[in-house]
């Protein structure tokens, strides 16, 4: 199956897009993982699913009050 992983910068903009062939689900989230290093945003798709957004570093959550 194959896959994209979108690279975006921390405003959400996409600066690199991969296409490429994994396994399954696993291996292609494993993939993007990885990526998580060098991109504030990452973005694992199938298709036209969004199969995971991942953050470099995680959104903060604003104080309700």
């Amino acid at each position: 199956m194959s896959y994209s992983i979108c690279l975006l910068d921390a405003g959400g903009r996409t600066q690199h897009t991969a296409f490429a062939p994994y396994q399954d689900d696993a291996a292609a989230l494993a993939r993007a993982r990885a990526q998580v290093v060098d991109s504030a945003i990452v973005e694992l798709w199938k298709g036209d699913h969004l199969l995971a957004r991942l953050f470099r570093d995680p959104p903060r959550e604003e104080l309700v009050q």
